[in-house]
């Protein structure tokens, strides 16, 4: 039906064998285009194998051109996005000028106060812009201690990211880990770890478990579980934040060495110092490799060692850091900058801790003077200086002077940070204490007894802080002549820090100078003079012999191996404290007195009549008005200098 003649179907059979399309089938561009291929499989195949490069080629390039493009925009837009943020900072920086002031001296916090006003007028309809301009300043606010108009940078930040790239976006994490941390430091502890630990949750889903972010969250949290005194939650968060830094970012990276920091510090206020030296000591060397020597970071680094080296009783290479590290920061930023406060606090605090009271006393002034300058006189930190010197002032003697600078930190904390913030607790024992030297028992009890009340609530019955509040209270007792309840006080004391600290660290020496002195009172001498003797040697595992804060120990040594008939050492044993007393004649006198005392009752029992008379007449008037000082020695020096012709008269002689 389909071919006129069979010579037409032989046409197309030939035709079909030889592959060319058969002329009874229709002639479609399809159909021709296959019997084609089919005659020519060898030469289409090369032929598509070119097409198909030649299609790929093309694509790619499109594809490359069309990254470059995206590029090129993006570029674009983050050069605007620098270029804006340049002019908006260059016109915040022009308002220093004289004109636009008009002769107001502008300070930082001026500066920040007008940024933040500025951001959201001129920026409108830039909310990315916008919400890093707020993220920054919240941070330069929490440089300067300004925690309430961070807080309020970090939430406008907060909402913007919300909005603009959801609520569970990397974005929105990073902001609420800023305002947690920022909430944490303000001591809204609550609010705080529910912003990180949602934040920690985000990043863990969006940028997995090892992303350095969420690292920087983790260590945030750890801040606040120390602050809060959860020092297990914190060192748990603090190691693992270290190693997902050390593994994201490499292990000599400079995000490692705040991490090492970090978590030294946290070891450090837990007085666990074998753990926190070597994090401290390879924080510094990390610092020193990446920025060199004149950096700000490399100088905390060296406070931080400097710290850990005076608690060690390595005391010149502690003074040669904390110096290296003021020298540092005031070359980078001038004497005034509020970067010093700390170090200066920090080598105040040293010295004081070694009693040299002529050295410390203008440090600490100079903290109290800067923090004003730069914080105003209600802020924290100007409270923490405050305290810092009235302590100062304490241990001179001038209760009065260091009583009106307490209270005045006390107030600013009550209205700050809350009545049960750390430092204000702990400053809280030292007014009591400064009452119970001036005499002033019923109002020192009532303080020392709420205070640690307050401290067992806020800290946990474990807290190494409680030791302090322990020897306030037993002192008081001893005051009272009540010498069982402060053996029991001193005796918790010092399980206490044995516990804390260890057996052997020096710091249990001042907690068993006071138990021993506990049980001098109350007739145990032989118990007294062993206890005294292990306080005065772990004394001297951290400091040269006879330094000042071994005194208190040496005298009641002393007075103990005399009451033991051994007056030959007790001899040797109080002309050391005597020496050393009189290296810092500015102290407080009845500390000088105490130790003039007791060597004026051993030389009256040793044959030095002269000697001993000096000393008794110079310090028997200043003991009898000290509402503190044992009365066993005052009344022992009384009695040496009834043997005295032409003794002292009034009381009690």
């Amino acid at each position: 039906r389909r071919y006129p003649s069979a010579a037409a179907l032989i046409e197309d059979v030939e035709r079909f064998v030889a592959g060319e399309p058969v002329r009874a089938t229709r002639p479609t561009l399809a159909y021709r285009a296959r019997r084609f291929i089919g005659r020519h499989r060898l030469g289409v195949s090369v032929s598509a194998v070119a097409l198909l490069s030649l299609l790929v080629g093309l694509g790619a390039t499109v594809w490359q051109m069309g990254i470059a493009a995206r590029e090129r925009d993006r570029a674009r837009a983050e050069a605007s996005r620098a270029e804006t943020i340049n002019r908006f900072m260059l016109d915040l920086f022009r308002s220093v000028d004289p004109d636009s002031a008009k002769g107001r001296t502008l300070t930082a916090r001026d500066l920040l106060d007008q940024g933040g006003s500025r951001i959201e007028a001129e920026l409108k309809g830039q909310p990315a812009l916008e919400a890093t301009l707020l993220t920054a300043l919240g941070g330069l606010y929490r440089q300067i201690s300004a925690l309430d108009q961070a807080t309020v940078m970090y939430e406008r930040a907060l909402a913007i990211e919300q909005r603009l790239t959801g609520p569970e976006s990397a974005e929105t994490a990073a902001a609420m880990a800023d305002l947690g941390a920022a909430l944490g430091e303000h001591g809204d502890y609550d609010r705080a770890l529910q912003l990180l630990g949602r934040a920690r949750a985000i990043q863990t889903a969006r940028l997995g478990p090892d992303h350095a972010d969420l690292a920087m969250t983790l260590s945030r949290t750890a801040t606040v579980y120390q602050a809060m005194g959860r020092y297990g939650d914190a060192e748990t968060l603090g190691r693992r934040s270290l190693a997902i830094t050390e593994r994201s970012l490499g292990a000599d990276h400079p995000r490692v060495a705040d991490e090492l920091d970090h978590l030294g510090t946290l070891f450090y206020s837990e007085r666990r110092l074998d753990d926190a030296a070597p994090l401290h000591e390879r924080a510094l060397a990390i610092r020193l490799r990446a920025y060199g020597r004149d950096n700000l970071a490399t100088a905390t680094s060296m406070e931080n060692v400097a710290n850990l080296a005076g608690e060690r009783g390595q005391l010149a290479r502690a003074e040669s850091l904390h110096l290296g590290a003021l020298a540092i920061v005031r070359k980078l930023y001038g004497p005034d900058h509020f970067l010093t406060i700390n170090i200066l606090k920090n080598l105040a605090g040293h010295y004081l801790a070694c009693e040299r009271w002529e050295r410390a006393e203008p440090l600490a002034w100079e903290a109290l003077r800067v923090a004003r300058l730069n914080y105003g006189p209600n802020h924290p930190l100007t409270a923490h200086m405050e305290h810092n010197a009235g302590s100062l002032q304490a241990s001179l003697g001038r209760f009065g002077r260091a009583e009106s600078l307490i209270q005045d930190a006390q107030r600013i904390w009550r209205r700050t940070l809350g009545t049960d913030y750390v430092i204000a607790l702990y400053s809280r024992n030292s007014l009591g204490e400064i009452y119970l030297q001036q005499g002033r028992l019923r109002e020192a009890e009532e303080l020392l007894l709420t205070t640690r009340e307050r401290m067992v609530h806020a800290l946990g019955p474990e807290n190494f802080q409680l030791g302090y509040s322990m020897l306030a209270i037993g002192r008081l007792r001893m005051a009272q002549g009540r010498y069982g309840e402060a053996e029991n006080e001193f005796r918790k004391a010092a399980d206490l820090w044995a516990r804390s600290f260890g057996p052997d660290h020096f710091r249990n020496a001042e907690a068993l100078a006071d138990l021993a002195g506990s049980w001098y009172e109350q007739g145990s001498v032989e118990a007294a003079c062993a206890t005294y003797e292990r306080a005065v040697r772990l004394f001297e595992s951290r400091l040269e012999r006879g330094a000042n804060p071994c005194t208190g120990a040496y005298v009641g040594w002393g007075r103990a191996l005399l009451r033991l008939g051994r007056g030959t050492q007790a001899d040797s044993v109080l002309r050391i404290v005597v020496a050393a007393r009189w290296k810092n004649p500015d102290q407080w006198s009845a500390r000088m007195a105490e130790a003039d005392a007791a060597l004026g009752v051993c030389l009256s029992r040793t044959g030095s009549a002269s000697a001993s008379e000096r000393l008794l007449r110079r310090s028997l008037p200043i003991l009898r008005t000290d509402p503190v000082a044992p009365r066993s020695l005052v009344r022992d020096a009384e009695n040496a200098m009834r043997r005295f012709r032409g003794g002292l008269k009034g009381p009690g002689v």
